[in-house]
């Protein structure tokens, strides 16, 4: 295959991509140095995405700091399910934050195929903005260990819409307030994928439903714990959506 005239990487083993706040765009994001790592995850995507990954496994591990700018995840070929993974700090999502101002979303879809795999950030918006968006009908986003905090009024944490699709993997947590926790419309899927724990802390706040479903979607909770507690609605299903 061929990138702008010049032939498409292909990858015969795993490879890890670094990045981090002292780091440089004009590095070429294979080491864990300021003199190596790149200085925007938005770049180690787009250089994913200049490779045919064959399958194998490329992660982004990103070091502990405050990250900003929307996230747009790329169709990559040669990726398989959950094969390219965005790391922060799974232990502690805060240290890796991930906080966006004045934009339609913090992590956006692009097409991207059900490969990108988004772990150990706490995601945040203000003014406007929701943490994730999915969109489009070729794209599935894969959720893992993430902490979502506050996003403004008309936002939601997490969305699924025109028959995309989001698969939480793990547990979380979330401490910031919304108008949902998870949105689903126009035909999205939302499916909690496991037997795991949501922690909620802070008593965050839903002025729309923690659950909202319309216009034909599907949100799938499955057997999940809740632990802590939220102000609001549970859920809200309209328009032969489904919630279970």
């Amino acid at each position: 295959a061929y990138v702008d005239g010049a032939t498409r990487e292909k990858l015969t083993g795993s490879r890890t991509y670094y990045v981090r706040t002292d780091g440089s765009n004009s590095n070429n994001g294979l080491s864990n140095a300021s003199g190596g790592a790149f200085l925007t995850i938005q770049k180690a995507i787009d250089t994913v995405a200049t490779l045919d990954t064959n399958g194998q496994n490329v992660t982004i591990q990103v070091i502990a700091g405050t990250y900003t700018g929307t996230l747009s995840l790329p169709y990559v070929i040669g990726a398989k399910i959950q094969t390219l993974a965005i790391v922060g700090d799974t232990t502690t999502p805060a240290n890796c934050l991930i906080s966006c101002t004045s934009v339609f979303t913090a992590i956006n879809s692009n097409g991207c195929g059900n490969g990108w795999y988004i772990r150990g950030f706490k995601i945040q918006t203000t003014t406007t903005g929701y943490c994730v968006y999915v969109g489009d009908q070729l794209s599935t986003i894969n959720l893992g260990e993430n902490e979502y905090g506050a996003v403004p009024s008309g936002y939601s944490h997490i969305a699924s819409r025109y028959g995309g699709r989001v698969q939480i993997l793990t547990g979380y947590t979330i401490s910031g307030n919304a108008t949902n926790h998870v949105l689903t419309n126009e035909g999205g899927i939302l499916t909690f994928g496991g037997t795991f724990t949501v922690t909620l802390t802070g008593t965050p706040a839903f002025s729309g439903a923690f659950a909202n479903a319309a216009g034909v979607s599907v949100i799938e909770f499955g057997p999940t714990t809740w632990s802590g507690s939220a102000t609001g609605s549970r859920y809200n299903s309209a328009q032969n959506s489904i919630i279970n």
